[in-house]
């Protein structure tokens, strides 16, 4: 595992790793001294850029990147793999997930895979592009597709529930193909934040719509499939419910859902 400092002095970064190697990344162009190579590379005196050292140092071109700009990146793409991706799943329990990424911020679930495992599967596999899909607009099978990325919400209720996953954007769009209801007797609408399919009025209609409850809903228990559980971004979902809509519940301005991430918290040995 890395663990990671950085600095900036005299045009370099230093990266510490967790095996205790040293490595000083030049910020400047090519020719300019940096204060010490690596230990990996058996470095043992200051040098230059392109340049073999007099006391047994080694040529450090092959590491170093010859652009501050790639050094940059290389930085940021470290600090980013490092601190910034594992946050959303640290702080997690062990599990499976679904990361709504949308317009006016982030939502987490946690997925019920245990108790609807039917829902869980054509849900993530829609999200992930695994599986092929009908496109309700053209009537064309699509492949390697994500399904959710790009859709909008399509229906807000301010302070009762927010609905999306239809690419004709009215309620009456999908996959192009239908699975059977699983109410399971544990999951009931007695809290806010239940994530469920949100299929026709008749039975096992089931297909890429959802929903997410903004409050609890027991009125309507036993008539949807709740296959997940809010655990982040309960204020974004009333923030989206919020909007300014139309009379069919439309939102004015669309409030977009730009990409859906499945993944899975592993218990720690």
């Amino acid at each position: 595992m890395w663990n990671i400092e950085y600095r900036v002095k005299k045009g370099a970064a230093k990266i510490f790793t967790g095996a205790g190697a040293k490595v000083w990344l030049s910020l400047r162009a090519s020719g300019e001294a940096i204060s010490k190579p690596c230990r990996a590379w058996d470095c043992h005196a200051p040098t230059r850029v392109g340049a073999r050292n007099d006391t047994g140092g080694c040529l450090i071109t092959k590491f170093l990147p010859p652009h501050p700009i790639f050094t940059l990146f290389l930085l940021y793409s470290i600090f980013y793999i490092q601190y910034s991706m594992p946050l959303c799943a640290a702080k997690l329990p062990p599990g499976l997930y679904a990361k709504f990424e949308t317009s006016k911020g982030e939502i987490v679930c946690e997925l019920f895979a245990g108790k609807t495992p039917v829902a869980v599967r054509n849900f993530g596999m829609l999200a992930q592009g695994v599986t092929s899909w009908v496109d309700p607009k053209t009537g064309k099978r699509t492949t390697n597709k994500k399904f959710y990325d790009g859709l909008s919400f399509y229906k807000v209720i301010a302070g009762v529930s927010i609905e999306g996953g239809d690419p004709l954007e009215n309620g009456t769009g999908g996959p192009g193909f239908t699975f059977e209801d699983e109410i399971h007797p544990d999951l009931k609408f007695d809290r806010p934040g239940r994530l469920a399919l949100a299929g026709d009025i008749k039975p096992n209609s089931n297909g890429s719509r959802f929903f997410i409850t903004v409050k609890p809903a027991p009125e309507i228990d036993g008539l949807y499939t709740i296959f997940g559980q809010v655990v982040k971004g309960q204020k974004v979902v009333k923030k989206i419910s919020e909007v300014k809509s139309d009379e069919k519940g439309k939102p004015v301005r669309p409030v977009m859902l730009e990409n859906v991430e499945i993944f899975r918290v592993e218990s720690k040995k």
